[in-house]
């Protein structure tokens, strides 16, 4: 597998309002869009994309390592899993093939910085993973990827 040095990533969020994506979410206190586990060990990517998803509608957990992610995702119901791939104490890839046993219908977006090709062929392997992206993220992408997995899994599943 992957060292576990983790990553560290740096880019600039600019956020267009008044753009469709974000005008055509029905936002709800009461009734969020979905309930997302974000697994990153960078703790400022993780909090700036716990703070767009909720602006789009979102509710949104954090935590650092695959571990944690596993604890989260057995103790709460989630819409979808942003996995991380390279980080300390249990890599995101790792995490995803536990997840797949333990939850087999729970989706996992990955969000990496170490998406080569041999790491692209194994994720290729998980059923749970529906998405890859690169970091540094594109936001509104990331948003509409979120949105296109959660949807999906509702038409196939009408009671998540």
């Amino acid at each position: 597998m992957l060292d576990n040095r983790g990553s560290r990533q740096y880019f600039q969020v600019d956020i267009d309002h008044s753009r469709s994506a974000y005008n055509s979410v029905v936002r709800s206190e009461n009734q969020p869009n979905g309930r997302i586990l974000i697994v990153d060990d960078d703790r400022v990517i993780a909090d700036i994309l716990k703070a767009v998803l909720t602006e789009f509608g979102y509710k949104a957990d954090i935590v650092y390592d695959g571990l944690h992610a596993l604890k989260m995702a057995h103790n709460f119901a989630y819409d979808l899993v942003s996995m991380d791939i390279k980080m300390p104490r249990c890599d995101g890839d790792d995490a995803i093939i536990a997840m797949e046993e333990a939850i087999p219908d729970l989706p996992v977006l990955v969000v990496s910085g170490h998406l080569n090709n041999r790491v692209r062929d194994d994720l290729k392997l998980c059923k749970n993973v529906r998405g890859l992206m690169e970091k540094p993220v594109d936001l509104e992408k990331y948003v509409e990827n979120i949105r296109r997995i959660i949807s999906s899994r509702k038409e196939r599943n009408p009671r998540t």
